[in-house]
């Protein structure tokens, strides 16, 4: 969403930090046009994807992420990388699996978090070690407990013994 995306030059030259910025776009995105525009008028490092096939990758090759309180929250959670949840909505305030029992930190409404308050908690994550490690260990514990995830493994070990050329992540 815009909300989420837009800020995020301010935050980043707040930190004043050499950092690659990545953007995923969804399918349901309908600001598509105006964060494309943010693309090339930054003077930061930001690359921008669409229809991305391999989201695990990009998360377990990042350092931070920031999110809304959707999917990509479990994701996080299952390839154990710190992230910031900034809901979207009051819905998605009510997402139990977006707090810190379960290894993320929400920083509740997109809307009303200044690039200042955004820009604290991102150098607060990426300098705390023993946050980052708080937080590891609650996505390891929760994420062995998930149902879903052991589901997950297991197909996937299956579909890796049937094709045995094939990379899986």
């Amino acid at each position: 969403d815009e909300i989420l995306v837009e800020p995020i030059p301010e935050v980043f030259e707040l930190l004043k930090n050499n950092v690659e910025i990545i953007v995923v776009l969804g399918p349901g995105n309908i600001n598509k046009k105006s964060i494309r525009k943010l693309e090339k008028s930054s003077q930061l490092d930001i690359k921008i994807y669409e229809n991305v096939d391999d989201m695990a990758s990009l998360i377990s090759s990042a350092d931070l992420a920031i999110t809304s309180a959707g999917r990509t929250v479990t994701e996080l959670i299952a390839m154990r990388t710190p992230g910031l949840v900034m809901c979207q909505n009051v819905k998605e305030l009510t997402h139990t699996h977006a707090s810190p029992i379960h290894g993320v930190i929400n920083l509740g409404l997109g809307i009303n978090l200044s690039p200042e308050v955004l820009s604290n908690h991102i150098k607060t994550l990426m300098d705390d070690y023993k946050l980052r490690d708080f937080l590891f260990r609650k996505m390891k514990v929760i994420s062995k407990k998930r149902s879903n995830l052991k589901f997950f493994y297991l197909i996937l070990k299956k579909f890796k013994e049937k094709n045995e050329n094939i990379r899986c992540i």
